[in-house]
């Protein structure tokens, strides 16, 4: 498995363009899912096989994140980069189903934060990872990467301006971010509906401003 791994983040880099932080998260997460399945399974990770990474396996390893005081924003994190490997074990044929389907994810803690913590500021490899899961990934799971995902031209984008009012907890942390990274982490973690300033799909405005269009 091992081997397979390897590929993959040679894919994330080559074929879909991924950052350095992405890929080292990407890289973080599955090896350590592999080693915790390894490690149940009696072997090296190196000889794990394919139908080892069963919907079970997930569901234990997820399982275990929590037991060991894992926050259920990391968990999910952790979930959805052993979803994407699946995903692309499927596409190359190396495993006939996709288990990642099948496990649900952990729902996340409602809070609101005066500030961000220190993990949190140090999340932007999480906030990356997050936009690329919600963007272009979302459109390849559907098959739908040459119509939609990113901002290519003639391909359809729905888009959210995000604008903070003064003396939020978000516009606070604003302040004091300094790449747009950090920024993107800020957005994912302390942003609500009273931050969305417009919508628009497909190019088309749908709210501005509290009204909202037809």
């Amino acid at each position: 498995m091992t081997a397979h791994l390897k590929a993959f983040l040679q894919f994330m880099r080559l074929n879909r363009n991924a950052s350095v932080h992405t890929v080292r998260a990407y890289e973080s997460d599955l090896s350590q899912f592999l080693a915790d399945v390894a490690a149940h399974s009696g072997t090296k990770v190196a000889d794990l096989g394919p139908a080892a990474l069963d919907r079970h396996a997930i569901r234990r390893f997820v399982g275990e994140l929590h037991q060991r005081g894992l926050s259920r924003a990391s968990a999910a994190r952790k979930l959805a980069a052993v979803r994407t490997f699946l995903r692309y074990l499927r596409r190359e044929e190396i495993i006939g189903d996709d288990p990642g389907a099948l496990v649900p994810t952990p729902k996340r803690e409602v809070r609101m934060p005066a500030h961000l913590s220190e993990d949190e500021m140090g999340a932007l490899l999480d906030a990356a990872q997050m936009l690329y899961l919600a963007t272009r990934a979302g459109a390849e799971a559907l098959g739908l990467e040459n119509e939609t995902g990113d901002f290519e031209t003639g391909k359809a984008a729905d888009v959210v301006y995000i604008r903070p009012p003064e003396n939020t907890p978000l516009a606070a942390v604003l302040e004091r971010v300094e790449t747009p990274e950090q920024a993107l982490a800020a957005i994912f973690t302390l942003a609500g509906s009273e931050s969305v300033r417009e919508v628009r799909v497909e190019g088309s405005i749908v709210y501005k401003g509290s009204v909202v269009y037809k």
